[in-house]
């Protein structure tokens, strides 16, 4: 992919627009504390407070999987799970 071609960012939702595209599916970003608040995969519930991924898996009705990501704001490195 060029510099100059757009990344899809579209995710089937309407008005909603992923913040990136990894390995096909949506990347949301989210905060430090839904990121590592969710990170058990045995959870039964997800809480997001973050719009984006809250309107994600009610406009799928939870059955697509998506990604969220936490950028570190000290040194940048950024963190991305697999959510489903």
């Amino acid at each position: 992919m060029s510099n100059d071609e757009e990344k899809d960012l579209s995710t089937g939702i309407e008005g909603l627009e992923a913040d990136d595209i990894y390995k096909g599916q949506p990347v949301f970003d989210v905060s430090n504390k839904e990121f590592f608040a969710n990170m058990r995969k045995d959870r039964n519930r997800m809480r997001f407070s973050s719009d984006k991924p809250k309107q994600f898996m009610q406009g799928t009705k939870y059955r697509k999987p998506f990604m969220v990501r936490y950028t570190d704001k000290n040194n940048g490195k950024q963190y991305i799970s697999k959510i489903k």
